[in-house]
């Protein structure tokens, strides 16, 4: 499974994850910067799931 971490979430939580194994992007670093919306269309290309604590993501995607 293939994760994009909103540029919120936390440097452990990332770590941990990719510790695991799992293929984890971060905003904070991969993508500084980027809009709420072009973390969704970034995730969305590259076929990730996105983890964030903002509330905003479930608004945009209904």
């Amino acid at each position: 499974m293939k994760f994009l971490a909103d540029e919120n979430f936390p440097a452990l939580c990332v770590q941990k994850l990719r510790e695991a194994g799992l293929d984890v992007k971060w905003v904070r670093t991969d993508f500084q910067g980027i809009d709420d919306m072009t973390v969704l269309t970034k995730a969305t290309e590259e076929e990730r799931t996105v983890v964030t604590f903002d509330k905003d993501f479930g608004d945009m995607v209904y």
